[in-house]
């Protein structure tokens, strides 16, 4: 066995006996639910730091803005979706106005004006989702409706921001992009009510259906964990196809690139677009779960910063690597909130600093981590299309006569071991979602 298979399979066996010891200790003091809890936001935050990776890693694009694509993800699942969901419903069961007259004692005769009316927003969101549970067909296609319209905002906004990124160096394009996003977050937290408003606005159960408490919730992290499996899958494909290779030459030497040809405006657009629907599809799965959007939620701390350090602590351009920076971010977060009064006490801290503990402890552990390794957890690889070893071999055995050409099968064990890891990946997500049909039926 080559050293370099070796090395890789000791870091593995590392990071997997260090990822199994956190999730012992975080389910000590943990409920089944707050486990549940952080499986989904690792699953959403694999996507943002896999889109993240694919423009930094990958294209040396510094996007600081982030937050404001996760944002208008939840945005649209509440600002197109529940406005929406609540003239359809308004046009199309006229029984609903004397349903919404008595849910707001005679105040509003449409559900449209009530949702907008922030002291009956949550009463007609009510009434909207037991028309949703009597229309469960409605329900699915505007679920359906609003994650296409998501994904087609998020590019949209993605294809705005991209402008700048033609013109601008790295440095000043990641302050534009930092500024654009709490420009735009901002904006939109002091519009009116129709936006969004600074109280926020309630989102429509789509899957009103599955009124037992807790189900709706449920059902959105198995949506999540398939979400982050399928977008992983397809990060890795684009990493290793002429595209991925593609985006590596403009990175490290985009006047090369050019000279052979490539459109690198052309790409940058792509590729920002791309990424910015990856990360709009984050925020509606954060918004349809949590039922509530405000703006001010997506700070840029918890949606721009925690991203690029989990980018950075798994390895950058190493989409395992995202997946393993994730784990790792949040098993420390979850890990320095349970224990960190306990720390604190032992070491005779102040309850005032304590409560920064999380933050603070973070931070030297992400410094530690890179101290000792500066190219992340799971540095970057090469893409192989196949097998580097096959191919060496077979190019001795040529020229030592026992062949006289490449084989037409040569790198057929590579591709079938490659399809293997996607069957394995899809079964995976297929049995997260058969599981999810037996806990709803």
């Amino acid at each position: 066995m080559k050293s370099g298979n070796k090395g890789e399979i000791a870091r593995w066996t590392i990071v997997g006996i260090l990822i199994i010891l956190a999730a012992i200790a975080i389910a000590v003091k943990s409920t089944t639910q707050s486990m549940i809890e952080l499986v989904f936001l690792m699953a959403v935050y694999t996507i943002i730091a896999i889109s993240l990776n694919l423009e930094a890693g990958f294209f040396d694009i510094p996007n600081f803005g982030k937050a404001v694509f996760v944002f208008i993800g939840a945005w649209t699942a509440v600002g197109i979706g529940g406005n929406l969901t609540a003239v359809l419903i308004q046009h199309l069961y006229p029984d609903s106005e004397q349903a919404i007259l008595d849910a707001t004692q005679g105040t509003h005769h449409s559900i449209f004006a009530a949702y907008l009316d922030k002291s009956f927003s949550r009463k007609a969101v009510e009434v909207m989702n037991a028309y949703l549970e009597m229309h469960p067909g409605l329900g699915l296609l505007l679920l359906v409706l609003t994650l296409v319209i998501a994904l087609g905002v998020g590019a949209l906004l993605g294809l705005i921001a991209s402008y700048p990124a033609l013109r601008l160096k790295e440095d000043y394009l990641a302050i534009l992009l930092l500024s654009f996003s709490e420009l735009t977050v901002m904006n939109i937290f002091y519009q009116t009510p129709s936006l969004l408003g600074p109280q926020g606005l309630w989102v429509p159960e789509y899957l009103a259906i599955l009124k037992t408490p807790g189900r709706m919730a449920n059902t959105m992290i198995a949506f999540s964990i398939v979400a982050a499996i399928l977008v992983f899958m397809l990060a890795q494909r684009i990493a290793d196809s002429p595209m991925g290779r593609l985006m590596r030459a403009v990175r490290d030497n985009e006047l090369a690139a050019a000279s052979f040809g490539k459109d690198i405006v052309a790409i940058r657009k792509r590729v920002i677009g791309f990424t910015s629907a990856l990360a709009a599809l984050a925020g509606y799965l954060i918004a349809v779960k949590s039922q509530t959007v405000q703006a001010l939620n997506f700070h840029r701390v918890y949606y721009t910063f925690y991203p690029w350090a989990m980018m950075i602590l798994g390895g950058m351009a190493n989409n395992a690597g995202q997946v393993v920076g994730v784990v790792a971010t949040w098993l420390g977060i979850r890990i320095i909130n349970l224990y960190k009064n306990n720390i604190g006490a032992a070491l005779g801290i102040s309850p005032e600093v304590v409560v920064h503990f999380d933050k603070i402890l973070l931070g030297l552990l992400i410094l530690l981590i890179l101290y000792v390794r500066p190219e992340g957890i799971l540095p970057e690889r090469m893409s192989k299309t196949t097998d580097f070893e096959e191919l060496s071999d077979i190019s001795w055995r040529i020229e030592q006569g026992k062949l006289e050409d490449v084989p037409e099968d040569a790198g057929a064990g590579f591709l079938r071991r490659e399809r293997m890891k996607e069957l394995l990946m899809f079964l995976i997500a297929l049995g997260i979602i058969v599981v999810w049909a037996i806990y709803i039926l």
